[in-house]
């Protein structure tokens, strides 16, 4: 692998915090300090990016219930599948809070 600033070839492995909690493994070149992102880290980057101006979700109905559908990325990336269990709040009156739980 070569720098794709200064062409160095020297790379060490170091872990990089992408958002709070979230962190991804790296390589520092040696001689001028860019960082290389594995590709998995990469794209966990770029919907953590898309996520900081939000997504659009849509509430559907499922019998009596109301549902939201989130983008496949979207639930990968936080690990939401059928059956996830998800704690909701209410933050203010026109903010809602979702947490997994574990």
């Amino acid at each position: 692998m070569k720098c794709v600033m200064c062409r160095g070839k020297k790379f060490k492995e170091t872990r990089v915090s992408l958002a709070p909690g979230i962190s991804a493994t790296a390589w520092s070149c040696q001689t001028c300090g860019e960082l290389v992102l594995e590709p998995k880290a990469a794209q966990t980057a770029l919907m953590l990016n898309k996520l900081r101006h939000g997504v659009t979700v849509k509430v559907g109905v499922l019998g009596k219930s109301l549902v939201m559908r989130f983008p496949a990325e979207v639930a990968n990336l936080f690990g939401l599948k059928k059956g996830t269990r998800v704690r909701v709040y209410p933050e203010s009156q026109d903010k809602v809070v979702l947490t997994r739980m574990v």
